[in-house]
């Protein structure tokens, strides 16, 4: 399931569909910027307000060279784009079918990094 995620979420990237990238997310999505600090993306509405800054050139580039077949999967979570892309699940009750697998976490790359 996590690679035919990674595989949908690549081509919504190459394709810039940012509505269907908005699709394998699970909200709210964290925004993890450093040192400790966290956003909290409540809604879609909010993702495509941020989505620039966000899924920068240099987080897609990282994202569309990973190879599908190569993601380890580690207790239902997934790492890509250079560990700055975190795919996992997430329940809004103690039901499992409660349960979505999506996009959870993102790590932006800083300006300052190379």
């Amino acid at each position: 399931e996590i690679r035919a995620l990674v595989i949908r979420l690549q081509a919504a990237v190459r394709n810039d569909e940012r509505r269907t990238i908005a699709t394998l997310v699970v909200f709210p999505l964290e925004i993890k910027k450093g040192p400790l600090g966290v956003t909290s993306v409540p809604s879609v509405t909010v993702f495509m307000k941020v989505y620039p800054s966000v899924f920068t050139k240099k987080l897609r580039d990282a994202l569309l060279k990973q190879n599908p077949d190569s993601v380890a999967v580690r207790d239902g979570t997934a790492t890509l784009a250079e560990g700055r892309i975190v795919i996992g699940y997430r329940c809004t009750t103690a039901d499992p079918r409660s349960c979505t697998t999506g996009v959870t976490e993102v790590t932006p790359y800083r300006k300052s990094e190379p």
